[in-house]
């Protein structure tokens, strides 16, 4: 059996024919090397090498490996001896006069022959699951895992693996249906519902075939108007039935396909959903007028917004009121920002990180929403040192559950009016504590125009705590009050900064300067290189604005600006969008916290008020 894209065996009596008729012994060697070119040509596997003596012995122990092998039905190991290791022999290559084994096969090289173990498409439930052996020749890779077709003639298969009985048309003989074996048939493609997958090259005299077992044949009902065997050929092999069947080969991975649907702007949280416009009344009125108006019709349709969930409303009602949609993972989500009482310079933190924040353990300390004293004790514990061993706890302990969700509903429902509404005259919202009194504090964004870049939208949101802390930077406004030993600080005369992470969106074009680096002693992980950036370079930021570079700060970080989002631009695509469908706009995002395996690091932005 020779491999290609499939095996095919050649007739039998072409096998042996080395064309040896010459009568001169002079000639006699050029004859038989001739004869052994001939015949590796016939079996397809022509060699590049020159040196006769290494054509010839390559041929004869061709035939001898054929002959083992075609005695035992090409599915028995052609010797019983094993490998050093005690494993069964998989390949046998012929090289000259020599003859190399082993348990595993190795890459074809020049000069070569391999005789391999390998799996036929669709036969290996003739053969009971068994590899067959097959010749490969220079071009051909033993190792390639992908079956293989078989391409015979009837007799030849009945040869080897028979018996085989041809059945006809019973109103016409020469009509084929199909070849019954001992166990199973061998049909056409039509026979077997239009298989799929074909990749081997159909000859003009070879018929695709598919070999089905005993039960399936019965089960296929009336044959009889169906395509019939009209080939001398059989390339059996096809699928057998058309269906979709799991590639083990792919490499995609799970965080590939999130990074494309993320930067594809498909993916939408959980529970979240845009405002729809509805029709709530229609009216068509007729009147019938005289003179020259005739019939005049009137069409009137009042429609209504239906305000739409954005990701904190989402977030809220599943902590709230569905306990079986709990999940304790998003609460590292970085959907939290502190700002300083001292600097107004402000940072995103993670959700879990804001419980752990002097605000709200006040707040924690205030409602004491934990009954259990145990589980109360724990929990202050945690939050006080290591705040995320509040998720392993909310896993380990189920008992507890209800109770620590409580404790994260009730924090969550107090900040709910916290942050940026969608509402663009809105000030900016933070909670505040003092003692046991419980303050929103309102700011006006004229001071901290940065606010618009953190409104609450389908993707995003800000639970804003007002937090005993001087946060402090040297681009950004410094210490605002006096020291401890009494000294005051000439306050700096910068304004307050937003810190955060910018994720690049690769399927967009890229500023000019923007370029990736590697990093790490290893160089497995990339960053973006941003200290060729122009000032006034922008990155799009879908419904949260754009960014416009300031400066850069250093090779991984900036120092931007935040602008809106036009508003007519915006509404004029919103009328677009429930005209024509179209695709998603493409943006950037800002860097919630989630990590996508291959992603390059985000960008550390600094936000000017």
């Amino acid at each position: 059996m020779l491999a290609s894209s499939k095996v095919v065996i050649p007739r039998q009596r072409e096998n042996i024919c080395l064309g040896l008729k010459a009568s001169n012994h002079g000639n006699m060697w050029t004859m038989l090397v001739q004869g052994c070119i001939r015949l590796l040509q016939t079996l397809r596997m022509k060699l590049s090498v020159e040196d006769p003596t290494h054509i010839v012995y390559t041929t004869l122990r061709v035939l001898d490996l054929i002959i083992i092998s075609y005695s035992r039905g090409h599915i028995s190991p052609p010797e019983k001896v094993t490998t050093k290791t005690n494993s069964l022999r998989s390949f046998f290559r012929i090289s000259g006069t020599q003859i190399y084994s082993s348990s595993n096969p190795c890459q074809p090289h020049k000069g070569a022959i391999t005789l391999a173990r390998r799996k036929l498409e669709c036969l290996d439930g003739f053969l009971d699951n068994k590899e067959v052996w097959v010749f490969h020749g220079e071009q051909s890779d033993p190792r390639r895992k992908q079956p293989l077709y078989l391409s015979t003639l009837p007799e030849d298969f009945a040869d080897i693996w028979g018996p085989m009985w041809k059945m006809t048309d019973s109103s016409d003989a020469t009509r084929i249906l199909r070849y019954d074996l001992e166990h199973g048939s061998i049909i056409p493609l039509e026979r077997s519902l239009e298989g799929s997958g074909f990749k081997a090259n159909l000859a003009m005299d070879e018929e695709l075939c598919h070999w089905v077992s005993d039960n399936k044949l019965r089960r296929k009902g009336d044959l009889m108007d169906v395509t019939i065997i009209s080939k001398p050929r059989l390339l059996i092999g096809a699928r057998k039935r058309m269906k979709l069947e799991e590639n083990r080969d792919c490499h995609c991975d799970a965080s590939c396909i999130t990074r494309d649907f993320r930067n594809s702007c498909l993916l939408q949280q959980v529970g979240t959903n845009k405002p729809q416009r509805r029709v709530d009344a229609e009216a068509v009125n007729g009147a019938l007028g005289g003179g020259i108006t005739g019939l005049q019709v009137t069409y009137s349709m009042v429609t209504k917004i239906e305000p739409g969930r954005t990701f904190k409303e989402s977030l809220i009602k599943r902590w709230s009121h569905d306990q079986q949609r709990r999940n304790p993972y998003v609460l590292i989500k970085r959907a939290a920002v502190e700002m300083s009482f001292c600097t107004h310079n402000s940072r995103r933190i993670r959700l879990i990180d804001l419980f752990s924040t002097k605000t709200i353990l006040r707040l924690v300390d205030a409602i004491n929403p934990i009954k259990d004293q145990e589980c109360n004790a724990a929990v202050k514990e945690i939050l006080k040192s290591d705040p995320v061993k509040l998720i392993d706890l909310y896993i380990e302990k189920p008992g507890w559950r209800e109770e620590i969700a409580g404790l994260v509903s009730s924090c969550l429902e107090t900040l709910c009016d916290t942050g940026i509404k969608q509402e663009m005259a809105q000030p900016i919202s933070l909670f505040w504590m003092y003692h046991h009194e419980e303050y929103i504090l309102m700011l006006p964004r004229s001071s901290h125009r940065w606010s618009g870049f953190i409104q609450d939208s389908l993707q995003s949101c800000a639970f804003v705590v007002f937090e005993e802390k001087c946060l402090i930077m040297e681009a950004g406004r410094g210490c605002q009050h006096a020291s401890k030993d009494g000294k005051s600080k000439a306050p700096k005369g910068f304004d307050s900064l937003f810190e955060s992470a910018l994720v690049v969106n690769d399927r967009m074009s890229q500023p000019a300067g923007l370029k990736l680096l590697k990093k790490g002693k290893t160089k497995d992980s990339t960053c973006w290189d941003v200290s060729k950036l122009e000032r006034g370079s922008t990155f799009k930021m879908g419904d949260s604005g754009g960014l416009e570079v300031i400066r850069p700060l250093s090779r991984t970080r900036l120092l931007v600006k935040w602008f809106p989002k036009n508003p007519f631009k915006a509404g004029f695509h919103e009328f677009l969008s429930r005209i024509v469908e179209k695709e998603p706009e493409l943006h950037h995002m800002e860097y919630d916290g989630e990590v996508i395996t291959g992603d390059p690091l985000p960008i550390s932005i600094f936000v000017v008020a």
